[in-house]
């Protein structure tokens, strides 16, 4: 089960309406999303085919990506938690 601001990696986001992925290819799906306040949103982004992990920042006048990594300092891959995913 998915908690509060969470996507299935099956699922892609346009605008407020959630569709089906195989209408549509997309490399980069949000599977993660938490909104702070009125102006920030934060979310967690996967790459399809490699599986790294992407940490998206949108607040106020500023925008920021970058790349999450383990302790190790290489990239965190996406592991589904199930096996439809």
């Amino acid at each position: 089960m998915l908690g509060m601001g969470e996507f299935d990696i099956r699922m892609l986001k346009k605008g407020s309406e959630m569709r089906m992925a195989k209408q549509e290819y997309h490399r980069f799906v949000t599977i993660h999303e938490n909104r702070i306040g009125m102006n920030e949103v934060m979310r967690i982004i996967v790459d399809r085919e490699t599986l790294v992990q992407y940490l998206s920042n949108v607040g106020g006048s500023g925008k920021g990506l970058t790349i999450l990594v383990g302790q190790d300092g290489k990239p965190l891959l996406y592991q589904p938690q199930d096996k439809n995913d």
